[in-house]
């Protein structure tokens, strides 16, 4: 059984250290919002699609790694991450047709989009290891927008991005570390003619075709792997606590946190 994991907007909520920068490999040449902010990976599908917008005025000249956002999923209840064939998708525009040739991959030649997906460990703040973290994809994706591309991939329409990534596998993985990922485009701009560029998610709807128009679209993380994850108040960082009453006992019996 898969596990498909959505983009949500709402900020997380796990405990212990996450982290407030990038820890990719990659140098972001712009950020759409603060490195600092880590929102939501869960498996329960969004209702209502948000964006994550940013305003260039750069000309980049070429392909240049851009960085939307950073989700954290809950914490695992299993040891290990199994290496597999990832599905990343989610949905993408831009504003403008005479400013953009690439977003959000590289050109039709190679459509390449970087990636960043890792296992972090909250308790102790560090990094275990990367599933992903790569400009070299391999993108499967149609539905990009590139100068020298399909006359349908010509569009400031909100467009559905489908692809697939070689994840490997985390041994070192163990209950209590999270999966993080890192948002990433690819830009290249000709001019310091301001455009917006958007990445959409949290919607209540899946589209699986690459290239579709959209307008409430669930972008969303896939491993084929069962992972399983703890269930909050459950979890090796949510101690539970259990009172017990000195009624018939003797001596009596105190409250006892565990």
């Amino acid at each position: 059984m898969a596990t498909r994991m959505y983009y949500h907007s709402t900020a997380s909520t796990e405990g212990g250290i996450l982290p407030t920068v990038t820890q990719s490999s990659k140098t972001a040449t712009q950020s759409y919002e603060s490195q600092a902010t880590n929102r939501t990976l869960t498996t329960t599908i969004g209702s209502a699609q948000a964006s994550i917008a940013f305003t260039n005025t750069t000309n980049t000249g070429n392909n240049r790694n851009y960085y939307v956002s950073k989700f954290i999923s809950p914490e695992l209840n299993q040891a290990g991450i199994a290496a597999n064939t990832w599905r990343y998708n989610f949905a993408s525009k831009h504003s403008s047709l005479s400013v953009v040739d690439d977003y959000p991959t590289t050109d039709d030649n190679a459509p390449l989009l970087p990636i960043c997906v890792y296992v972090w460990r909250p308790s102790t703040g560090a990094k275990v290891a990367n599933i992903f973290d790569s400009t070299v994809t391999g993108y499967v994706d149609s539905g990009n927008f590139t100068s020298a591309g399909h006359v349908s991939q010509q569009t400031t329409s909100e467009i559905a991005e489908d692809g697939t990534f070689a994840g490997v596998a985390v041994a070192g993985a163990t209950v209590g570390d999270v999966i993080i990922s890192e948002v990433w485009i690819s830009v290249w701009t000709h001019s310091t003619t301001s455009v917006t560029l958007s990445w959409f998610y949290d919607g209540g709807t899946e589209t699986l075709t690459d290239g579709t128009v959209v307008a409430d679209h669930a972008s969303f993380l896939e491993t084929p792997e069962n992972i399983t994850f703890s269930t909050p108040g459950t979890g090796p960082t949510n101690r539970q606590y259990n009172s017990y009453s000195n009624t018939g006992f003797m001596p009596s019996v105190a409250s006892v946190t565990f």
